[in-house]
Parts: structure tokens; sequence; C-alpha cells
């Protein structure tokens, strides 16, 4: 009779153990960076929407691989809103990883065409322009979700970056 008692606690024991320990070690989650954009392709221009190939330089110091799966982000550049934009395909960033990847992105012109047609004016005469993303983003991590907001801006010049 007492080893019938002891198989379930040792099954409850065994249970809070591995709870504790996964609660553990989901703590030591460290948020991934966007450290440099280093390049911009543009691949697709319209009157709508364009698509660029942006390659970064991303830093995940996390022992478990990482997935961008979605975003929604406001385009800004020199302070002008000209649209917005979302992630194309999934990027996956591999476990302990820091390195240059390249990410497909869609953007959308905003309502406003004299917005549109000063913004493309501003590009093609300043050569240093403030590119500023700001957004959700939605990661996957083993099974988990997380959506994560985030504000990037930076300079970038325009005149080195190639065009299609």
């Amino acid at each position: 009779m007492k080893a019938l008692l002891n198989a379930p606690m040792s099954r409850l024991s065994m249970f809070m153990l591995l709870l504790t320990t996964l609660t553990l070690t989901s703590c030591g989650y460290k948020d991934v960076e966007v450290k440099e954009i280093r390049n911009i392709i543009v691949t697709k221009f319209t009157a709508e929407e364009f698509e660029a190939d942006v390659t970064v330089y991303i830093e995940n110091p996390n022992w478990y691989k990482l997935s961008l799966t979605e975003s929604d982000f406001d385009i800004y550049i020199s302070g002008q809103h000209m649209g917005k934009g979302s992630l194309v395909n999934e990027l996956v960033i591999p476990k302990k990883t820091s390195g240059e990847f390249t990410v497909t992105v869609q953007g959308r012109y905003s309502n406003s065409s004299t917005s549109i047609l000063g913004g493309l004016l501003n590009i093609l005469t300043k050569k240093v322009q403030t590119v500023r993303l700001t957004g959700v983003a939605t990661g996957k991590a083993m099974m988990f979700k997380r959506e994560v907001p985030f504000d990037f801006e930076e300079e970038f010049d325009m005149k080195e970056s190639e065009f299609e």
C-alpha cells in the first residue's frame, strides 16, 4: 500500500521539477539585436508599392533559434512618413549567432501623393537619409510566440546602396 502512495507523489515531484526547469529556462531569454542596416537593394518599384532586400547585421545570444514570422511597421525617411511595411518571408536566426541576414520587405506608400513625391525627391537629392522603422515584429522560439515593439533609426548613405 505504501508503494502505491509514493508512485503518484514521485510523478507529481517530477512534474513540478520539469515545470520549474522550464520556467527558469524561459527567464534566460535575451533580446535579439539588429545592430546595423548594411545594404538595401530595391527589387520592385511601382506607383503603389515597393519591395526591397535589406541586409542587416543581427545578434542572437540565445541558445535556441528564433524565427521572425511577421511584422507591421511604419517607414519614415528623413522624418517624412512614406508608408507601411511588412516582412515578405519568415526569417530564421540560428542559435548563438552574429552575422548578416537578408530579409525581403514590402512597402505600401501612404495615401498622400504629395507626400510620396516629396519623399522620392528628397531621396534623390540628399546623399544621407535618416531611415526610421517603427512597429511590431512577431517572433517564435520553440513553441512560444512573442510580439516585440521596435523603433529603429539609422542614417543611411543612399548613394552607396544598390537600386535595381
